[in-house]
């Protein structure tokens, strides 16, 4: 089966003013540049009601047919987008073309699953990466790398080294960084844990009333 990419419908812009860039983001557009090796650079525009509704579904590091003005269709991934500091919108996205034919690096969210089991005995589960570098042919690429930590210990933490990749896959990131560790409870609620354990005894003690002298 050949392979399909989701499509994402934009336009091309020419303006690239600060105050046009602006009334872009106000009109609900997001504004968007398409980088490439044997290219010039691409300005281009996409409604941001339908590109979320595409990185909700596949993910915003997924591979993209970019259907430019219904003429040029790029296959490309995202390099790179920023964030309204307050809102999180999504306000600029830098694409790049891929070849079908040539590996390429890109990065891929990981999922920890299994974090109540991991935490049943008052273990505290910090995450680390939550991204890992990859290089892959572009159907190959897969949408994020999953590690289930139900049957972690504390004290116990998993790294890059420890996950397997996908068939196709490399992982570039460091073996020894660090995924995910499951901490000891703190000091301090341990001695909360029994200080609500002596004021239960307490108020225990205080219910049962003295016996009757005679």
């Amino acid at each position: 089966m050949a392979f399909s990419a989701p499509m994402l419908a934009c336009q091309k812009r020419e303006l690239s003013t600060k105050s046009y860039l602006n009334q872009l983001k106000k009109n609900e557009y997001i504004p968007a540049i398409i980088y490439g090796r044997e290219q010039e650079p691409i300005p281009i525009m996409l409604g941001s009601r339908q590109a979320m509704k595409v990185f909700n579904t596949h993910g915003i590091r997924s591979i993209f047919t970019l259907d430019v003005n219904e003429a040029d269709q790029l296959i490309s991934v995202v390099r790179d987008y920023q964030q309204h500091p307050i809102t999180g919108k999504i306000i600029h996205i830098d694409f790049m073309t891929v070849s079908m034919t040539e590996k390429f690096t890109s990065v891929v969210p990981v999922h920890i699953i299994g974090e109540e089991a991991a935490t049943k005995d008052d273990g505290i589960v910090q995450i680390g990466l939550t991204e890992i570098e990859v290089e892959c042919l572009p159907q190959d690429l897969p949408d994020n790398i999953t590690y289930d930590i139900s049957e972690l210990e504390i004290g116990s933490n998993v790294t890059v080294a420890d996950l397997t990749p996908p068939p196709g896959v490399t992982f570039l990131s460091d073996d020894a960084a660090i995924i995910v560790t499951v901490l000891a409870p703190s000091r301090d609620t341990e001695d909360e844990e029994l200080e609500d354990e002596d004021g239960e005894a307490t108020e225990v003690a205080e219910d049962v009333e003295a016996p009757v002298e005679e």
